[in-house]
């Protein structure tokens, strides 16, 4: 059982690797890089909208 929050991007590609059909066309090491790099940009943008919202509130 892994210790690493449920929405954390290593805890969804290890389930994504676990649930991906090996029947599939589409390689699963690809698939976890894509939702890997699907999920640094949403975590990149929202630390960006959370520091301009600061910067704007300090201002």
């Amino acid at each position: 059982i892994s210790r690493l929050p449920i929405d954390s991007a290593p805890q969804r590609a290890i389930l994504l690797s676990e649930t991906v059909d090996t029947k599939q066309e589409v390689c699963p090491r690809k698939m976890w890089i894509l939702e890997i790099t699907e999920l640094a940009k949403n975590i990149v943008y929202e630390a960006y909208t959370k520091a301009c919202s600061i910067n704007l509130y300090l201002s």
